[in-house]
């Protein structure tokens, strides 16, 4: 059930995320840096920098969300 509910979210996320790097280029290198070291740390077997980095990742594409919606006057 909840698989099957967060589809149109995974979607929408997907095509947002799409958008934000076709015009925001640099900031697809910076979230594959930090996706990368999230892999890394997981093949590595270290628990405890694996969830650090995934912290850092989450963190950078929130930052990254909510600086898209900011509004500029």
């Amino acid at each position: 059930f909840l698989a099957s509910s967060l589809t149109p979210v995974d979607a929408l996320s997907r095509r947002f995320f799409y958008m934000l790097h076709q015009s925001q280029p640099d900031e697809l290198t910076t979230t594959g840096t930090l996706y990368a070291d999230v892999l890394h740390a997981i093949a590595t077997d270290d628990e405890v920098e694996a969830t650090a980095a995934a912290s850092r990742l989450v963190d950078h594409m929130e930052d990254t969300t909510r600086s898209a919606f900011k509004v500029q006057y």
